[in-house]
C-alpha cells in the first residue's frame, strides 16, 4: 500500500484517509491485509477478507464454519495468511 511504501505513520494514513473520505464516500477506515477466494465443493465460493486489527483465525473461522469446512482445512487457511504476514495474537 502507499503508506507502507512510503513508512508513513499511523497518524499520515489517517490524515490521507480523511481527506480521501472529503472527495469519495468511504466505505470502511481499515484496509484489507489480507484476501483469499476459496472454492468449497465447488459449489460455493468464499472471500475472506482480514481488516488491519482483525483477528485472523475468527475471521476464517466466521467465514468458512457455516459451509462445514473441517478445522484441518480452516488450519491450513490460517497458516497460509500468517506466512503472508498477518498479524495475530491467537491461535
Amino acid at each position: 500500500s502507499f503508506v507502507r511504501e512510503y513508512e508513513l505513520s499511523e497518524e499520515y494514513r489517517k490524515l490521507i484517509l480523511n481527506a480521501a473520505c472529503v472527495a469519495v464516500k468511504c466505505t470502511r477506515t481499515e484496509p484489507v491485509i489480507w484476501k483469499k477466494s476459496i472454492s468449497i465443493d465447488s459449489k460455493w465460493n468464499v472471500d475472506i477478507e482480514i481488516l488491519r486489527g482483525q483477528e485472523p483465525a475468527t475471521v476464517i473461522y466466521t467465514a468458512l464454519r457455516p459451509h462445514g469446512v473441517a478445522y484441518t482445512e480452516r488450519r491450513k487457511i490460517f497458516q497460509q495468511a500468517i506466512e503472508d504476514g498477518v498479524p495475530y495474537s491467537i491461535d
